[in-house]
């Protein structure tokens, strides 16, 4: 297990208390799914190589591990350079049938370096900010400014306005993000604070129209400012937040300069997309399949996405229940088995097909312990016994709740572990197990 620190281990253990896992925890004890991760990788090396795009389904009941396995390859590719974006259809309101509400989860949740357990928020902070001025760093270094040593503006600012002509004026991206593209650098060679904050603030997708200054867009030699200058050349340009037409152009964008910042590209996680059968009308759920469709359908390198991964996560009903998945034909026809036989490529990652074995669970509950133990001392730890994992074990395994046991048997550990370090009262095994299923099923309602 790598070493991990004791507030590391005391944020894990809270965050399995409530049922789920910190971003880049899961290293900690990670077991099982070897051949998916692993096929995964494989395709993110050959996007890296040849600027493709994929996109995968991924399927488990509630508990299987969807999210965590999820995490798991988010953060392996993040060592490899990847950003990630994790989005939780739930908890962060994100409509699958519009885009528009999902692009601003997806700046917020961008990851632009591994994640540390250290504290307990698990934002870091502002991405889109941060991805703005590397690109505005980017360039600054190339035309050779330096803020120590500012001898020429006008030179830097001209060899500026022609690189941004040639990387983003030719290239085919939405009106306004161009715009963005552009001002910022020059924003931010000429010190304009505000000007960067409206900037970004439309970049993380706020919802208002910003004014930019036709200076920081216009040729820096027609720069004049004296009486009888056409106002055209001085009024603000306004540009209009981004919306249901532009937030997928925008996206697309937002992955073009990701790569020209150096990272190997983009894995977004959308989870709980069971969420959508909920939508009301009917037709809002079609538009959301229509919307899965797409995706799927636009991975070819040369006009759809590229250097992106794209997972979608769902509980077996969306893909067995007539109503959902197979309603779509369209969709139920680029996903559907073609035979009984695992294919590790395929476009459902189904986690129900590689579960987890009792020496998985077994050597998962240790590793809890484990961590326990760093979080609050050996001595807590070493109360909860070898033949405490294996009851506890049997007895999560043969509980027939309807959640999946790995999430289950995280609870209860971590329960037991409370209760022997704190001298509580125990109780059965088997009515822990029971009342922890029971609220667990609840929270999934």
């Amino acid at each position: 297990m790598p070493e991990i620190s004791q507030n590391a281990a005391r944020i894990l253990i809270k965050s399995l208390s409530r049922g789920v896992v910190r971003p880049g925890a899961t290293k900690y004890f990670h077991r099982g799914h070897e051949k998916w991760l692993a096929a995964q990788l494989e395709e993110l090396t050959e996007i890296e190589e040849d600027g493709g795009a994929v996109v995968h389904f991924v399927r488990g009941a509630y508990g299987e591990g969807k999210t965590h396995f999820l995490n798991h390859l988010e953060a392996l590719a993040q060592e490899r350079g990847w950003v990630t974006a994790h989005i939780e259809s739930r908890k962060d309101m994100a409509e699958l049938d519009r885009f528009e509400t999902i692009y601003p989860k997806i700046m917020q949740k961008l990851r632009l370096s591994a994640d540390s357990l250290e504290s307990e928020t698990d934002l870091s902070d502002d991405p889109a900010r941060i991805l703005l001025d590397r690109w505005a760093e980017k360039l600054l270094k190339e035309v050779g400014y330096e803020k120590r040593y500012i001898t020429k503006p006008l030179e830097a600012e001209m060899r500026l306005f022609e690189i941004l002509q040639d990387r983003v004026m030719r290239r085919n991206l939405p009106g306004d993000l161009q715009r963005v593209f552009c001002a910022y650098p020059r924003a931010s060679l000429i010190g304009e604070v505000n000007i960067q904050n409206d900037l970004v603030a439309w970049f993380r997708g706020e919802e208002r129209i910003i004014h930019v200054p036709s200076y920081l867009l216009s040729n820096p030699g027609s720069r004049v400012k004296a009486p009888g200058v056409d106002p055209l050349m001085v009024k603000p340009i306004a540009i209009r937040p981004i919306g249901k037409s532009t937030s997928n152009d925008v996206f697309r964008g937002v992955i073009w300069l990701l790569t020209t910042c150096g990272y190997k590209g983009l894995i977004l996680s959308v989870d709980e997309i069971e969420m959508i059968a909920r939508l009301k009308p009917s037709k809002r759920m079609d538009q959301a399949l229509q919307t899965l469709r797409e995706f799927v359908d636009n991975t070819d390198g040369d006009v759809g996405l590229q250097h992106v991964a794209i997972y979608f996560a769902a509980t077996p009903i969306m893909f067995d229940d007539e109503s959902y998945f197979r309603s779509y034909d369209a969709l139920a026809t680029r996903i559907e088995p073609v035979s009984d036989q695992v294919n590790w490529r395929s476009p459902v990652i189904d986690l129900e097909k590689t579960m987890l074995t009792v020496e998985d669970l077994k050597w998962v509950a240790s590793r809890i312990r484990s961590i326990y133990g760093r979080a609050y001392g050996a001595e807590a730890a070493a109360r909860f016994s070898d033949e405490d994992i294996k009851q506890t074990v049997i007895v999560v395994d043969k509980s027939r709740y309807r959640i999946a046991k790995p999430r289950l048997l995280c609870r209860v550990v971590v329960d037991q572990l409370d209760k022997l370090r704190e001298g509580r009262p125990s109780q059965s095994l088997d009515q822990t197990v029971s009342q922890i299923a029971t609220l667990l099923v609840k929270e999934n309602e």
